[in-house]
């Protein structure tokens, strides 16, 4: 699992899953799936650092992001623009918790995953440890099933963008006369 809220962190993400670590860590009952989860959390530079156990390490921030992807069976993130384009490079699965600032555009951001079910929104309200309790086993299931049959798809991203900008800009420059 990567969990991640950008640089600054995001305190709902954080919240959430340090509420649903303690939960499972103090049930008497608790269910292989959460004895066996793996966790890379980056809490943001500004949040408060907890504890890192065997199967949960926390992190101010990720330096090496595509290493962190490539852990990933699920991502738990907030949606902008660059992290849902990254996800779907990776074709990996992800649980988005949009923003809730602004005019609505992280979920913009994830729309196109959600429709191709590579991704599900969760409203940052409804983002809470009783959620994960509810449905992160399941997502788990989703997403090692998912990664499992990616690799034999195409990616839903061109991995040629810089060619791609490239033509764009050459043929803008083109049209008006540069």
């Amino acid at each position: 699992m990567l969990v991640f809220g950008g640089s600054l962190g995001a305190q709902r993400i954080n919240e959430a899953i340090g509420q649903y670590r303690i939960g499972a860590i103090n049930s008497l009952n608790q269910s292989e799936f959460a004895a066996n989860t793996q966790w890379i959390h980056a809490v943001g530079s500004r949040s408060e650092l907890p504890a890192s156990t065997d199967t949960y390490k926390a992190l101010p921030y990720i330096y090496q992001m595509e290493t962190a992807y490539a852990a990933a069976d699920l991502v738990i993130s907030r949606s902008g623009a660059v992290t849902c384009q990254e996800v779907a490079a990776i074709s990996r699965r992800a649980i988005f918790v949009p923003l809730p600032i602004g005019n609505g555009e992280q979920a913009h951001n994830a729309a196109d995953l959600v429709s191709q079910g590579l991704a599900e929104i969760v409203e940052n309200l409804s983002f809470t440890s009783d959620w994960l309790e509810r449905h992160l086993e399941q997502a788990v299931e989703q997403a090692i099933d998912w990664r499992t049959t990616a690799s034999k798809t195409t990616a839903l991203v061109s991995m040629n963008a810089a060619r791609l900008i490239g033509e764009l800009a050459i043929s803008t420059m083109t049209r008006v006369g540069r």
